[in-house]
């Protein structure tokens, strides 16, 4: 899964969508765009990138690179965030 998320970023990165400039305003902005996306496809049957779960997808892509961008280890940051859930039961 690393691996891939890694892949994902580079991806983007190369189509020139995150740069040396790429400001957290610009992840904040994309991320935007695609939540309303992503909301439009549960609602509308016909979206322009594909259903529901593709929409999904292109929100968890953007706050991935958003993360990667700014130093964040995707991995360690969810296993944070899965032991705060279960200190929570």
């Amino acid at each position: 899964m690393e691996q891939l998320i890694k892949r994902h970023y580079e991806a983007t990165r190369q189509r020139g969508y995150i740069d040396n400039l790429t400001s957290l305003e610009d992840f904040r902005e994309k991320l935007r765009e695609e939540i309303q996306e992503f909301w439009d496809s549960d609602i509308y049957e016909n979206t322009i990138d594909g259903d529901m779960a593709q929409e999904a997808m292109d929100v968890v892509g953007v706050i991935f690179n958003m993360l990667i961008h700014n130093g964040y280890d995707i991995k360690e940051e969810f296993k944070f965030n899965t032991e705060y859930q279960e200190s929570r039961i």
